[in-house]
C-alpha cells in the first residue's frame, strides 16, 4: 500500500534533470521568459544628467583649480592631490557634451573615430584617477 502511494507522487521539478523537464508533455510552458529591457529612457535621462554634470563640473572644478593655483601659500600633499583630482574631473566634464550629442542622436556617433576613443579614454582615465586620488587623500 505504501509503495503505491510513493509511486503516485510527482517528483519535485527542482530535482529533475533537464532532460526530464524537456520530455514532459507541455514543454513550451517551460521555455525561459524573454527578457527585454526598454532603454528608451537613456535618450532623455542621460542627456539631462550629463548636461547638469557638465555645468557643475566645469564651473566648480574651474573654481577649485583657479583658487588652488592662485594662492601664494606653500603646496602641501593634500592640495596637490586635490588639484590632480579637480583636473581629471575637469577633463571628464569637458568630454560630456559629446556624450550628450550622441544620446540625443540615438546612439549615433558623428565626431569621428579619434573623438570616440578620446571620450572613452577620458571616462576610464577619470574613473581610475579619481579612485586613486581619493584613496591617496584618505590615506594621507
Amino acid at each position: 500500500m505504501l509503495l503505491n502511494q510513493i509511486s503516485n507522487v510527482t517528483p519535485d521539478v527542482g530535482l529533475l534533470p533537464i532532460e526530464a523537464l524537456i520530455d514532459q508533455s507541455n514543454a513550451s510552458s517551460l521555455a525561459p521568459p524573454s527578457c527585454s529591457i526598454d532603454e528608451s529612457y537613456k535618450y532623455v535621462f542621460l542627456p539631462v544628467c550629463y548636461s547638469l554634470t557638465f555645468v557643475f563640473s566645469l564651473s566648480l572644478n574651474s573654481v577649485v583649480l583657479l583658487r588652488s593655483c592662485g594662492t601664494r601659500r606653500r603646496w602641501n600633499t593634500s592640495l596637490i592631490y586635490m588639484v590632480n583630482l579637480a583636473s581629471t574631473d575637469l577633463m571628464y566634464g569637458l568630454s560630456l557634451p559629446f556624450l550628450v550629442a550622441s544620446y540625443i542622436l540615438r546612439d549615433r556617433w558623428v565626431f569621428g573615430d579619434f573623438m570616440c576613443r578620446l571620450v572613452r579614454f577620458l571616462f576610464y582615465f577619470n574613473l581610475y584617477c579619481s579612485i586613486f586620488f581619493l584613496t591617496c587623500i584618505s590615506v594621507h
